[in-house]
């Protein structure tokens, strides 16, 4: 079936990509994507459409998650520059049909104190990683709970999510509860334990509302829930995904890509763009106060950190 073998070409790239940062003398894991087929059913392992590599990247016994001038630097030289540098990860060409985004942390908030809290999370808890048989590193479910949130909380403030998003998280729900092999860190052995430090990082309510729908749509027991539900938020979550999908490309407000002649994004793009972000996020600013109010803060920064990385790029 094409989509087994797709799997098959993406895991094996997975593998390869692991094996030489491991030759540079750096640890890495796969996040979400291609890691996540680890935790669906065995009927269903090679049904999950694949997408891009996204794989989280450091210095073996130094995780500095501040300095990546010397990762960007070695990404540069085996892409032939032909990347491009965001907040939290650089878009690399390594493979001929698949997508790679070399992360420098998993996820970020867009409150800064919040990702000052978020940073120091996955410095602490970088080694909840499992070996798999397909030579390459993935989460611990307990990791994977809080990363897979924050990823889906981001995502629902700036771009939207589809089911896709939401199913792979019923499933690491399922895992978590069901199979005792993959919570092998001692840190995040327990709901309460994963709890603890959702709420810390700000994300109670948005955990209330995926809960929600883990319930109410996916018919999950109780006894894989998280937190208590919210039908209020999760209702709201819940038009959200149908109306926008994934990266709110069925959305009425995303914004269509304008570029030059060379193909480059034009500036009238990246305004109308940044203008979309914060829309959205001022439309879920009452259920959301605390991240939705440092968007136009984010935009800003997101904008200043790739004209940075381009400006250095071309002048190296």
């Amino acid at each position: 079936m094409r989509l087994e073998e797709k799997n098959k070409q993406v895991s094996q790239e997975c593998k390869a990509i692991t094996e030489f940062f491991a030759k540079g003398n750096y640890e890495s894991c796969v996040l979400k994507g291609q890691s996540n087929i680890f935790i669906y059913p065995d009927r269903l392992k090679g049904l999950r459409t694949p997408g891009d590599i996204d794989l989280w990247v450091w210095e073996k016994g130094r995780l500095s998650l501040y300095d990546k001038k010397k990762l960007v630097n070695i990404l540069w030289r085996i892409s032939g520059k032909q990347m491009e540098v965001a907040i939290h990860h650089a878009e690399c060409k390594m493979f001929p049909e698949t997508p790679v985004e070399v992360h420098f942390v998993p996820s970020f908030a867009i409150n800064p104190f919040t990702d000052y809290k978020m940073h120091r999370f996955w410095a602490k808890h970088s080694d909840c990683i499992l070996l798999t048989n397909d030579g390459f590193y993935i989460p611990t479910d307990g990791f994977n709970l809080i990363f897979q949130m924050s990823h889906i909380f981001r995502h629902v403030l700036l771009e939207g999510i589809g089911f896709r998003q939401l199913i792979d998280y019923y499933f690491v729900l399922r895992s978590f509860s069901d199979h005792s092999s993959m919570k092998s860190d001692k840190k995040l052995s327990n709901s309460e334990e994963v709890m603890k430090e959702i709420n810390n990082l700000g994300m109670r309510r948005i955990t209330s509302a995926v809960m929600w729908i883990m319930k109410e749509i996916f018919a999950m027991k109780d006894m894989y829930l998280l937190c208590d539900v919210s039908e209020k938020y999760g209702r709201e979550l819940l038009n959200e995904v149908l109306k926008g999908g994934n990266f709110g490309h069925s959305s009425d407000e995303h914004a269509k890509l304008k570029v030059d002649d060379e193909g480059k994004e034009t500036l009238a793009s990246k305004v109308e763009g940044n203008f979309a972000t914060i829309k959205r996020g001022m439309k879920l600013f009452w259920s959301y106060p605390s991240e939705c109010l440092w968007v136009p803060y984010l935009c800003f920064r997101a904008s200043w950190v790739r004209n940075y990385w381009r400006k250095v790029k071309f002048e190296r």
